[in-house]
């Protein structure tokens, strides 16, 4: 899913001191097409994409290096990014980062049954033993993707009022979600886990996480900070969000983004 059509409601405030950059990967957002060749999102060439938009910036805005905000999947090709060309980037901030998802599955779905005993809906317990594509439904309705809504109709309606994105540009965001996820195919880390598989990195890096996360569970990620090397590492908490905590609590995102760039003075 991607970030662009939620970004009129979040980031008046970062464009202050950034000069921001969206970007709709291949399937995603405004880039999403059926005609879009499936065996083009293996990760490996989505990964290459990244790194070319990062050149094409540099010279654009002629700067040596970049801060690289990653979110979600996204932070799988943020930190492979980072890994693979640290010349490249100023910071790397993880926002909602990807650690495990096998391990991830099983926090959503404790996380899920606990909530719905707590509520007396044992059918959700059901549904999801049943059906486990429903587990997202779950996340949203019990707080774990936004802290207070209840699924994912108020990104929607975010998305209708973008200035960036016509109508059918967000009626095509679930469509492209689905071809994504259909269709991405990892060629990079042989079936590791990315919080096994990268293990150092040589750029300073932050990780802002929603106090109430289960999309990407927070848990993961407190653990990963501890076991990643880095020149500079720390774990920023947004008490007040889920997986999205840009969105809710933006004022405080831009200012944690202020104090990165504080703290990796130099060229950028």
């Amino acid at each position: 899913m991607p970030a662009m059509y939620l970004a009129h409601a979040f980031q008046g405030e970062l464009e202050n001191s950034f000069t921001v950059v969206h970007w709709d990967r291949r399937g995603a957002g405004k880039s999403y097409s059926k005609d879009v060749p499936r065996s083009s999102l293996a990760v490996s060439q989505q990964l290459a994409d990244t790194l070319d938009l990062v050149d094409v910036l540099r010279t654009r805005f002629g700067q040596r290096r970049v801060h690289l905000v990653a979110h979600s999947w996204g932070s799988l090709l943020g930190i492979l990014a980072v890994s693979r060309r640290p010349d490249l980037f100023s910071s790397y901030v993880g926002v909602g980062q990807v650690v495990d998802d096998a391990r991830a599955r099983r926090i959503q779905v404790e996380f899920v049954e606990k909530e719905a005993r707590a509520r007396n809906e044992e059918k959700v317990i059901e549904e999801i033993r049943r059906s486990p594509d429903s587990l997202e439904k779950y996340l949203f309705r019990y707080g774990g993707e936004l802290k207070k809504e209840t699924s994912w109709w108020p990104l929607l309606a975010i998305g209708l009022r973008a200035p960036e994105y016509s109508f059918w540009d967000a009626v095509r965001v679930p469509r492209g979600v689905s071809f994504s996820h259909a269709n991405t195919r990892d060629d990079v880390l042989g079936g590791r886990a990315p919080g096994e598989a990268i293990r150092r990195l040589e750029v300073p890096v932050w990780f802002f996480a929603g106090r109430s996360d289960y999309t990407s569970p927070s848990a993961l990620v407190s653990e990963y900070v501890d076991r990643v090397e880095a020149p500079r590492k720390e774990l920023v908490w947004f008490e007040n969000s889920s997986h999205f905590p840009f969105l809710e609590e933006p004022a405080r995102f831009a200012a944690e983004m202020r104090r990165v760039r504080a703290a990796t003075k130099g060229p950028s």
